[in-house]
């Protein structure tokens, strides 16, 4: 039976807090409705508090592809010892010419070196019968119901954090709130990706532009990175994930450059998954910055020859990341919004009315779906 509790403070953000401190669970696990608004009355007569009623949210049942799915793994276990079984018929026809190569040997016949050759050929066969069969589980489980292989995701998928303020608006919330359930949804769609085999995750978390919001909303969007990066400290070095920033850290305040350079400091020590999040970041700004690099190092002697895409690609904050294949925005947008201008030149671009924090893991699956159906030619011609 879900929970429930009515909290007030003399604001909503305040009541959410003491009523999710009461609860001891996350925003995102919540439902909020607003009983009522704060108000100061006259001179203090007649003030009010505000009011919320959270409730407790019914676990999310998240659908995994179908090659992920217990049920599945279940059927492909009952397959491999299907396929097993014919392995004792190989054996014990093997055992019978091993007996009749014996006697074959016994009498002198001069039939032995073929059969002693057919049973090395059924015993090479058996060996490799056996490598297939006792391939790690995780190649085993990347198998459609007729044993073939699902096309691979994406490598890597770039997705623009859009709707956060539009999902608590929606709700009577401050759009602070929102934010704080995009960061969480970023966490699992981040994991998400990862299981599924993606290799890179993209994320546009905050533009160069984002600084003329409210100073209120931009001191919480700060203060939401800086408990997420010590939360991606903690973890990275147990789960072996990397994570880089792309942008100008130099406008971030001490501390988080020095949670920045620390996420940099582990990711150099580890293969795999890598989620890069884009904080100060704009693609122009980002163009410009590499172009004035490049003519310093050409200045100095240390850059020379004709500059090629290649050469300049290695200025830009996403050096050595290959470039996104698939770009989600969702929120009912349709632009990139200075995202990745220079990387975006051949993605495929998929768009949603869903505003990010109700974007779960079967929209991510539907965004996977649409774009294993395009035609990447990169400029050339279809082939008929």
């Amino acid at each position: 039976m879900p929970r429930t509790i009515e909290a007030s403070g003399r604001s909503i953000d305040e009541a959410i807090f003491k009523g999710l401190k009461e609860l001891e669970i996350s925003i995102d696990e919540v439902e909020i409705d607003i009983i009522q608004h704060e108000s100061k009355g006259i001179l203090g007569i007649g003030a009010k508090p505000a009011i919320v009623k959270l409730i407790e949210r019914e676990p999310e049942d998240i659908s995994l592809p179908e090659y992920l799915r217990p049920e599945y793994q279940e059927r492909e276990r009952r397959e491999r010892r299907d396929r097993r079984e014919p392995r004792q018929d190989n054996r014990d026809r093997r055992g019978r010419r091993d007996r009749g190569l014996r006697e074959d040997r016994e009498e002198g016949s001069s039939e032995a070196p073929v059969a002693e050759g057919i049973a090395k050929e059924d015993e090479a066969s058996e060996i490799a019968a056996q490598a297939v069969c006792e391939k790690p589980a995780e190649s085993r489980e990347r198998r459609d119901r007729r044993g073939r292989r699902p096309p691979a995701p994406p490598r890597h998928i770039a997705i623009i954090l859009d709707g956060n303020g539009r999902w608590a608006k929606k709700r009577g919330l401050p759009r602070t709130a929102g934010h704080a359930v995009g960061a969480e949804n970023f966490r699992k769609i981040a994991t998400y990706c990862r299981d599924i085999g993606v290799e890179y995750l993209t994320v546009y978390a905050f533009s160069t532009e984002n600084w003329k919001r409210p100073q209120d909303e931009v001191k919480t969007l700060m203060k939401l990175l800086g408990k997420y990066l010590q939360e991606a400290i903690d973890t990275m070095e147990r789960d072996h994930i990397k994570m880089k920033i792309f942008g100008d850290v130099s406008a971030l305040s001490p501390e988080l450059r020095a949670m920045v350079d620390r996420t940099d400091e582990i990711s150099a020590r580890y293969e795999g998954f890598q989620a890069n999040i884009c904080l100060n970041y704009g693609g122009r700004d980002e163009i410009v910055n590499a172009a004035k690099r490049y003519a310093r190092d050409f200045a100095e002697g240390k850059a020379g020859g004709e500059l090629t895409e290649e050469m300049f690609s290695g200025y830009l904050y996403s050096a050595g990341v290959p470039d996104p294949d698939l770009l989600i925005r969702p929120g009912g947008e349709t632009r990139i919004s200075n995202f990745l201008l220079w990387q975006c030149a051949y993605s495929e671009f998929y768009f949603t009315d869903v505003l990010w924090p109700d974007f779960d893991s079967n929209e991510l699956d539907k965004a996977i779906e649409a774009y294993r159906r395009r035609d990447r030619r990169y400029g050339g011609v279809k082939q008929e």
